[in-house]
Order: structure tokens, then sequence, then C-alpha cells
């Protein structure tokens, strides 16, 4: 019975991205189409949200028809390419001329402009048409990046150390001048996230005891180990005051070591 139930709800999908939405003159629906909401967890009518906040999308509609009718709600979530991001659906059953809602919970995990669409049926297994579809549009962005300070004394004199992280920050650095490298020790990392964080020429050059000079990234490949391991550095600004790193990090990562050069 599951089987064959996601081989019909297979078939409604395709029939979803396939069907002409205009119902011929005459034609009696019985529930009254309309739009989707989209909902925050405080219950606030929302438009846009941020990758990994969960909305509700909700769905009223009135039953028209003499009868007590059961219902399917479908609820499907395109991206800009007309890709199914999410499908789901919500059963129930309609007294006559009530008014009903039915909803589901979805959480966005990219960013981008997203078609939500609405179709109710009978049932999964032998679908009748309840309505229309009927569409809402819904923007999803990044989350924004806090800016955060830490502050090191190094040589009696305190650097601020500017990075961003979304899911953990900076509990202590350790610089090793011997070894010319600047070792940052993280806290409550609780997700995938990435580490920018931009160091100050004169810090670096106190770092790595620099006599003559130090070298820059665009001189010379930087070099990065997330937990002894080497990571990639995705992408690097220089100017003559700061570079900046930037290192894609896992939930696991505890530890990271960035080296330097000097002439």
């Amino acid at each position: 019975m599951r089987r064959k139930l996601w081989f019909s709800l297979l078939f409604i999908s395709v029939y979803l991205s396939t069907m002409a939405l205009d119902i011929p003159l005459g034609a009696s629906l019985s529930l009254t189409p309309m739009p989707p909401t989209i909902f925050d967890v405080r219950g606030n009518i929302i438009q846009k949200s941020t990758i990994g906040h969960p909305v509700v999308i909700s769905k009223n509609f009135t039953n028209n028809s003499g009868n007590e009718i059961d219902f399917t709600l479908l609820i499907e979530v395109r991206d800009e390419s007309g890709i199914t991001q999410y499908l789901a659906w919500q059963t129930g059953r309609a007294s006559p001329m009530a008014t009903r809602n039915a909803g589901v919970s979805w959480t966005p995990n990219s960013a981008g402009e997203y078609q939500i669409r609405t179709f109710a049926i009978s049932n999964l297994t032998n679908p009748q048409v309840l309505d229309v579809v009927e569409t809402a549009q819904f923007s999803v962005f990044e989350p924004e990046r806090e800016r955060k300070v830490y502050s090191l004394e190094l040589d009696r004199r305190k650097y601020d150390i500017e990075y961003s992280m979304n899911s953990g920050f900076i509990k202590d650095v350790v610089v090793d001048n011997d070894l010319a490298t600047i070792t940052l020790q993280l806290e409550r990392i609780t997700s995938d996230t990435d580490l920018t964080i931009e160091l100050q020429r004169e810090l670096l050059l106190a770092a790595f005891s620099c006599d003559q000079g130090l070298v820059l990234p665009e001189d010379l490949d930087a070099i990065a180990f997330v937990d002894s391991i080497q990571a990639e550095i995705y992408v690097i600004d220089a100017d003559a005051t700061a570079v900046t790193w930037k290192l894609a990090l896992d939930a696991s990562a505890k530890r990271v070591e960035l080296v330097g050069a000097c002439y």
C-alpha cells in the first residue's frame, strides 16, 4: 500500500508539472480556490525568509458542495529553474460550506526565488480534482553574517581580529613566533559554516617575526590547516594593510592553524 501511495504521488507530481491550469467554463469545483500563505514560526505572514529558518505553508479553502468531502492537499515548492525542491501533502475532511485550513512546515536550505504551489484532490490512490493549482512567490536569502572581534594581546600590544562565522566563535588565539603560525581554537560549531577572518598586517609581522617584510597571499599561496588537515582557502583578499582568509569548516572543526611566510 505504501509503495502504491508513492507511485500515486509521483504521478501527481508529474501531472502538476504538465497540466494546463485553465478550467472549462461552467466547470464546478468542490473547493474555493485560494492562494497559499506563508507564515514564520511566530505566526506572522511573510514573503521572504533566510536559509535554515522553518516556515509554514498554509492554505484556506471552503467546501462548496452540499456533502462532506475528504481532501488531500498537495504542497509543492519549485526553484527558479522549475525543479521541485519540496513536495508534501496533508489529508482531512471538510463539512458542507465549511472553511478549512491545512498546511505543512518547510525549511529552505538554499537561497533563491521559489514558487509555492498548492492543489487539492480527493485522495492519492484514486485522485479527483477538487480545485485548481494556486501559487505564491517566496524569496530565501543568505543569513546575515554577524561581525565579531577577538582581542589578542601580543608583545604588550592589543590587536583586534575581526571575523565572522554563522554557528560558532573563536575561543582562543595562540601565536607561535618560531613556527610562524597563528592557531585559532573554535567553540560551539553546530553546523557547517564559513570562517572569514581578517588579520592586520602589523599583527602578521609581529606574529611571524618578519624583520624585512611579509609575503602576502598575492605573492605566495597562503596555507591553512583545519584540525591538522590542509584546508582549501577559496577566496583570498590582500592589500597593504590586511589579509583575509576564508575557509569552509564542517561541524566537527575545533582548531584552525594559519601559516605565514616572510621575505
